[in-house]
Protein backbone atom coordinates (compact mmCIF):
# COMPACT_ATOMS: atom_id res chain seq x y z
CA UNK A 1 0.00 0.00 0.00
CA UNK A 2 2.84 2.34 0.46
CA UNK A 3 4.05 1.89 -2.83
CA UNK A 4 0.31 3.39 -3.78
CA UNK A 5 0.82 6.36 -1.77
CA UNK A 6 5.18 6.50 -3.59
CA UNK A 7 3.46 6.54 -6.96
CA UNK A 8 0.76 8.82 -6.51
CA UNK A 9 3.63 11.51 -5.20
CA UNK A 10 5.85 10.69 -8.51
CA UNK A 11 3.34 10.84 -11.10
CA UNK A 12 2.38 14.16 -9.69
CA UNK A 13 5.93 15.40 -10.12
CA UNK A 14 6.63 13.96 -13.21
CA UNK A 15 3.48 15.59 -14.85
CA UNK A 16 4.61 18.72 -13.50
CA UNK A 17 8.02 18.42 -15.16
CA UNK A 18 7.94 16.31 -18.20
CA UNK A 19 7.55 17.93 -21.46
CA UNK A 20 6.62 14.53 -23.26
CA UNK A 21 3.02 14.10 -21.67
CA UNK A 22 2.18 16.66 -24.21
CA UNK A 23 -0.68 18.95 -22.83
CA UNK A 24 -0.56 19.86 -18.84
CA UNK A 25 -2.43 21.39 -17.28
CA UNK A 26 -2.52 22.84 -13.34
CA UNK A 27 -5.61 23.66 -11.57
CA UNK A 28 -7.80 24.24 -8.41
CA UNK A 29 -11.21 22.65 -8.14
CA UNK A 30 -13.59 21.91 -5.36
CA UNK A 31 -17.03 20.31 -4.91
CA UNK A 32 -19.91 18.71 -2.74
CA UNK A 33 -20.11 14.77 -2.16
CA UNK A 34 -22.80 13.03 -0.43
CA UNK A 35 -21.91 9.69 1.84
CA UNK A 36 -24.17 6.58 1.51
CA UNK A 37 -24.90 5.63 4.94
CA UNK A 38 -25.71 2.15 6.27
CA UNK A 39 -28.84 1.29 7.63
CA UNK A 40 -28.38 -1.10 10.27
CA UNK A 41 -27.49 -0.18 13.62
CA UNK A 42 -24.68 -1.33 16.19
CA UNK A 43 -25.35 -2.88 19.37
CA UNK A 44 -22.71 -2.11 21.96
CA UNK A 45 -21.91 -4.51 24.53
CA UNK A 46 -20.85 -3.06 28.23
CA UNK A 47 -17.75 -4.98 30.16
CA UNK A 48 -20.12 -7.59 31.30
CA UNK A 49 -20.82 -8.45 27.62
CA UNK A 50 -24.38 -7.43 28.01
CA UNK A 51 -25.97 -4.83 25.46
CA UNK A 52 -25.27 -1.16 26.96
CA UNK A 53 -25.99 0.68 23.44
CA UNK A 54 -27.91 0.90 20.43
CA UNK A 55 -25.78 2.76 17.74
CA UNK A 56 -27.21 3.80 14.59
CA UNK A 57 -26.55 6.25 11.44
CA UNK A 58 -29.00 9.48 11.74
CA UNK A 59 -28.14 11.39 8.80
CA UNK A 60 -24.90 12.51 6.94
CA UNK A 61 -24.13 15.94 6.07
CA UNK A 62 -23.53 17.16 2.52
CA UNK A 63 -19.04 16.97 2.48
CA UNK A 64 -16.60 19.76 0.79
CA UNK A 65 -13.46 19.17 -1.11
CA UNK A 66 -10.94 21.64 -2.11
CA UNK A 67 -7.73 21.32 -3.72
CA UNK A 68 -5.26 20.63 -6.69
CA UNK A 69 -5.07 19.03 -9.52
CA UNK A 70 -2.77 18.29 -12.81
CA UNK A 71 -4.36 17.28 -16.22
CA UNK A 72 -1.48 15.23 -18.65
CA UNK A 73 -3.10 14.18 -22.07
CA UNK A 74 -1.41 12.96 -24.91
CA UNK A 75 -4.02 11.74 -27.74
CA UNK A 76 -6.85 10.53 -25.96
CA UNK A 77 -5.37 9.22 -23.46
CA UNK A 78 -4.90 11.15 -19.76
CA UNK A 79 -3.69 10.81 -16.39
CA UNK A 80 -5.07 13.31 -13.10
CA UNK A 81 -3.49 13.18 -9.97
CA UNK A 82 -5.26 15.25 -7.26
CA UNK A 83 -4.61 16.33 -3.84
CA UNK A 84 -7.77 17.72 -2.32
CA UNK A 85 -8.58 18.49 1.28
CA UNK A 86 -12.27 16.76 2.33
CA UNK A 87 -14.60 16.93 5.13
CA UNK A 88 -17.53 14.14 6.07
CA UNK A 89 -19.71 14.98 9.06
CA UNK A 90 -22.19 12.53 10.35
CA UNK A 91 -24.78 12.35 13.17
CA UNK A 92 -25.33 9.24 15.10
CA UNK A 93 -28.06 8.16 17.01
CA UNK A 94 -26.68 6.63 20.48
CA UNK A 95 -29.97 4.47 22.42
CA UNK A 96 -29.14 3.72 25.82
CA UNK A 97 -30.62 0.11 26.36
CA UNK A 98 -30.30 -0.20 30.09
CA UNK A 99 -31.80 3.33 30.98
CA UNK A 100 -35.06 5.00 30.04
CA UNK A 101 -34.00 8.47 28.67
CA UNK A 102 -33.99 10.20 25.06
CA UNK A 103 -32.03 9.03 22.58
CA UNK A 104 -28.99 10.96 22.27
CA UNK A 105 -27.93 12.41 18.43
CA UNK A 106 -24.06 13.16 18.17
CA UNK A 107 -22.10 15.10 15.27
CA UNK A 108 -19.12 13.79 14.08
CA UNK A 109 -16.62 15.66 11.54
CA UNK A 110 -13.74 14.26 9.80
CA UNK A 111 -11.16 15.55 7.79
CA UNK A 112 -8.74 13.70 5.37
CA UNK A 113 -6.16 14.65 2.43
CA UNK A 114 -7.53 12.72 -0.51
CA UNK A 115 -5.06 11.87 -3.65
CA UNK A 116 -6.87 10.06 -6.35
CA UNK A 117 -5.01 9.17 -9.49
CA UNK A 118 -7.35 9.09 -12.53
CA UNK A 119 -6.44 7.65 -15.96
CA UNK A 120 -8.89 7.27 -18.95
CA UNK A 121 -9.48 8.25 -22.20
CA UNK A 122 -11.01 11.77 -23.50
CA UNK A 123 -12.90 12.48 -26.93
CA UNK A 124 -12.79 16.04 -27.98
CA UNK A 125 -14.35 17.69 -24.48
CA UNK A 126 -15.59 14.00 -22.70
CA UNK A 127 -13.20 11.85 -20.35
CA UNK A 128 -13.87 8.65 -18.78
CA UNK A 129 -11.74 7.88 -16.21
CA UNK A 130 -11.00 5.74 -12.84
CA UNK A 131 -8.17 4.34 -10.52
CA UNK A 132 -7.15 4.48 -7.09
CA UNK A 133 -7.70 6.49 -3.78
CA UNK A 134 -5.52 7.27 -1.05
CA UNK A 135 -7.05 9.00 2.11
CA UNK A 136 -4.97 10.47 4.56
CA UNK A 137 -6.35 11.13 7.88
CA UNK A 138 -6.20 14.37 8.89
CA UNK A 139 -8.08 15.27 12.44
CA UNK A 140 -12.22 15.06 13.88
CA UNK A 141 -14.05 16.99 16.39
CA UNK A 142 -16.74 14.62 17.85
CA UNK A 143 -19.48 15.36 20.31
CA UNK A 144 -19.33 11.23 21.17
CA UNK A 145 -16.85 11.71 23.25
CA UNK A 146 -19.25 13.17 26.18
CA UNK A 147 -19.79 9.37 26.39
CA UNK A 148 -17.56 7.89 28.87
CA UNK A 149 -17.09 5.04 27.43
CA UNK A 150 -16.32 6.11 23.69
CA UNK A 151 -13.02 6.40 21.96
CA UNK A 152 -11.65 6.59 18.45
CA UNK A 153 -8.68 4.49 16.66
CA UNK A 154 -8.71 6.12 13.10
CA UNK A 155 -6.60 4.21 10.50
CA UNK A 156 -4.32 6.96 9.13
CA UNK A 157 -4.21 5.64 5.42
CA UNK A 158 -7.00 4.11 4.08
CA UNK A 159 -7.74 3.25 0.60
CA UNK A 160 -10.63 3.25 -2.30
CA UNK A 161 -11.35 4.27 -6.33
CA UNK A 162 -13.03 6.44 -7.97
CA UNK A 163 -14.60 6.29 -11.63
CA UNK A 164 -16.60 8.68 -13.43
CA UNK A 165 -17.18 11.72 -16.43
CA UNK A 166 -15.46 14.62 -17.24
CA UNK A 167 -16.13 17.39 -19.09
CA UNK A 168 -13.60 19.94 -20.15
CA UNK A 169 -14.53 23.40 -21.80
CA UNK A 170 -11.88 25.85 -22.28
CA UNK A 171 -10.45 26.13 -18.62
CA UNK A 172 -13.37 24.63 -16.61
CA UNK A 173 -13.13 21.13 -15.56
CA UNK A 174 -16.37 19.42 -14.33
CA UNK A 175 -16.47 15.99 -12.93
CA UNK A 176 -18.59 13.95 -11.15
CA UNK A 177 -17.53 10.33 -10.04
CA UNK A 178 -18.53 7.50 -7.46
CA UNK A 179 -16.28 5.83 -5.06
CA UNK A 180 -15.84 2.81 -3.52
CA UNK A 181 -13.89 2.07 -0.23
CA UNK A 182 -12.04 -0.96 1.05
CA UNK A 183 -12.63 -0.25 4.48
CA UNK A 184 -15.65 -0.79 6.47
CA UNK A 185 -18.00 1.97 7.89
CA UNK A 186 -17.12 3.69 11.13
CA UNK A 187 -14.52 0.88 11.65
CA UNK A 188 -13.10 3.80 13.89
CA UNK A 189 -15.51 3.46 16.71
CA UNK A 190 -14.15 1.97 20.21
CA UNK A 191 -16.47 1.64 23.13
CA UNK A 192 -15.02 0.20 26.62
CA UNK A 193 -11.78 -1.16 24.57
CA UNK A 194 -13.36 -2.64 21.65
CA UNK A 195 -13.65 -1.92 18.32
CA UNK A 196 -16.92 -2.05 16.01
CA UNK A 197 -17.79 -1.15 12.90
CA UNK A 198 -20.59 -1.59 10.48
CA UNK A 199 -20.91 -4.39 7.63
CA UNK A 200 -21.45 -1.77 4.96
CA UNK A 201 -17.81 -0.24 2.92
CA UNK A 202 -18.51 3.72 2.66
CA UNK A 203 -19.13 4.76 -0.95
CA UNK A 204 -20.05 8.51 -2.05
CA UNK A 205 -21.06 10.23 -5.32
CA UNK A 206 -18.67 13.18 -5.54
CA UNK A 207 -19.36 16.40 -7.69
CA UNK A 208 -16.49 19.28 -8.25
CA UNK A 209 -15.26 22.00 -10.72
CA UNK A 210 -11.93 23.22 -11.23
CA UNK A 211 -9.99 25.88 -13.27
CA UNK A 212 -7.04 25.07 -15.26
CA UNK A 213 -4.23 27.96 -15.90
Amino acid sequence: MRLLVIGLVCSFLILLVHPAMGQVRLGIKGGLSTLDAPSTALIILDQGETAKYRFSVADVKYGVHLGMFVQAQTKHFFAQPEFLFNTVAVEYTVEDLQVATPNLVKDEQYRNLDAPLILGVKFGPVRIGAGPVVHLFLDSTSDLKDIPEYSQDFDRLSYGWQAGLGLDIWKLHLDARYEGNFSQFGDHIVFYDRHYHFSEHPSRVLVSAGISF
